[in-house]
């Protein structure tokens, strides 16, 4: 999103203090005793004109608006429905994304143990001059790795189908 005039936002936003910064379960447990004298900062209820560079904005405001119209809710009733809609959305964004994070984490756990093997490989291959126990380790710690990275990428492929193979076997 992007903000109107620049020069009008001074005008139409209040300076943000440090109180307006501070964590409240008014909005992550909107149900919970005794919010009921709990005032939230001001940008929760700014009505500040916002204009919209993604069309996906607009089309779920549209999809909120025709579901409280679909219905006929009183203009009350269809505000609660709506502050209820917009935050089960805003609950489901967060899941899109924790998923998301989630898929490239699998990805990246793999390649770490990847790396760490090929790490053990340049110790095992500079070993050579030193002793057989030190190339004996570092091979002890490359089947490790190895492991860790097969094992986890088995399992991260049998747990979601778009999982992007990371996984090569280090000699």
């Amino acid at each position: 999103m992007k903000l109107g005039n620049r020069t009008a936002v001074g005008i139409e936003y209040p300076f943000l203090e440090l109180a307006d910064c501070k964590i409240s379960t008014t909005i992550s447990d909107p149900n919970s005793a005794g919010q009921s004298s709990d005032r939230l900062p001001w940008f929760w209820s700014s009505s500040a004109h916002v204009t919209e560079t993604d069309s996906s904005e607009a089309d779920y405001e549209n999809e909120c608006m025709s579901f409280i119209s679909q219905f006929n809710l009183k203009t009350e009733l269809g505000l609660v429905y709506r502050v209820n809609w917009l935050r089960a959305r805003a609950q489901n964004n967060r899941w899109d994304e924790e998923l998301n994070l989630t898929k490239h984490e699998m990805q990246w756990t793999v390649r770490w143990y990847v790396n760490r093997a090929e790490a053990w490989r340049v110790r095992r291959d500079a070993a050579g001059q030193l002793s057989r126990g030190h190339m004996a380790y570092a091979e002890k710690q490359m089947e490790m790795w190895n492991n860790l990275a097969r094992v986890s990428d088995q399992m991260f492929s049998n747990i979601s189908n778009d999982h992007l193979t990371g996984w090569h076997l280090v000699a």
